[in-house]
């Protein structure tokens, strides 16, 4: 899965367009008094995901679950950006909103109410103090590979212990992919880890 979600941001196959999306997923930012941003995983550091959420597939579909959201939470759709007209915005109209954007609430608090609502998608910290390898097997091939990893990026794959000591020496910059993160945290509980020193 790992070759998978490389290939296909590299090659962009042009028949499988369910894999091709992956290549433009995206975290939702949430910060404090602003609406959020869609952010892509070359602007994410994997260190600091403070008012990050997600994964999502694409924008549309980060703009689907912030609707979503929205309506069960009475959040505000003008200071989501997902409506652009002055006054009270649409879900106002249908006394679906708290009033952020008529004065009725404050941006500060429903700030903090969207927070809440998307605590459940946050991004999660790197659970491990530095680096890990996870063996995989294939009993077929009898070929054993150990994928290592750091701040959910994935650093290379080793067949033999000279790679893995080369790869633990001089890691290759790390760079986030939100496709590896998506897979990893998925699976993260279930695998079997071995802790390198960082």
């Amino acid at each position: 899965m790992l070759r998978e979600s490389r290939l296909i941001k590299t090659l962009l196959p042009a028949y499988n367009h369910r894999l091709r999306r992956r290549r433009e997923m995206v975290a939702l930012s949430l910060a404090e008094d602003s609406a959020p941003d869609y952010v892509t995983s070359a602007a994410i550091d994997p260190s600091d995901f403070k008012g990050l959420y997600g994964p999502y597939a694409s924008r549309a579909r980060a703009r689907a679950t912030l609707r979503d959201v929205a309506r069960e939470a009475r959040l505000c759709w003008s200071s989501l950006g997902l409506d652009r007209r002055d006054g009270p915005c649409f879900a106002r109209q249908l006394g679906r909103c708290g009033g952020a954007c008529v004065g009725v609430e404050t941006l500060a608090a429903h700030s903090a109410r969207l927070r809440e609502s998307f605590a459940a998608h946050a991004l999660q910290p790197w659970p491990y103090s530095g680096m890990i390898a996870v063996r995989e097997a294939d009993v077929l091939s009898e070929r054993t590979d150990v994928h290592v990893f750091r701040n959910w990026c994935w650093l290379g794959s080793a067949s033999d212990d000279a790679e893995l000591q080369s790869i633990v020496e001089s890691p290759p910059r790390p760079e986030f992919d939100l496709d590896i993160y998506r897979l990893l945290v998925r699976r993260m509980p279930r695998l079997r880890t071995i802790h390198l020193d960082a």
